[in-house]
């Protein structure tokens, strides 16, 4: 893995996993479904209501921390 690359590569699994977390949140309750990943988990088990929400918390970390290394490497290259 280039180092170079690693801080947009967690913004970008960040994201992903803040879109199906909080996606899959919000449709399980809306519509009592979950979406995108959880679903696939839910045929083999019971997934909570609120494993979206967390998914969703944990994707905004990584991609906080994925701005940050890219912030941090920025300021000292210049």
């Amino acid at each position: 893995m280039n180092a170079k690359t690693t801080g947009s590569e967690l913004g970008v699994l960040g994201l992903v996993l803040a879109v199906q977390g909080f996606g899959s949140g919000i449709a399980e309750a809306g519509w009592q479904r979950n979406w995108g990943l959880l679903a696939v988990a839910e045929r083999w088990t019971t997934v909570p209501a609120w494993a979206g929400f967390a998914i969703g918390v944990v994707g905004l970390m990584v991609a906080l921390s994925g701005a940050a290394i890219l912030s941090t490497r920025r300021s000292v290259s210049q």
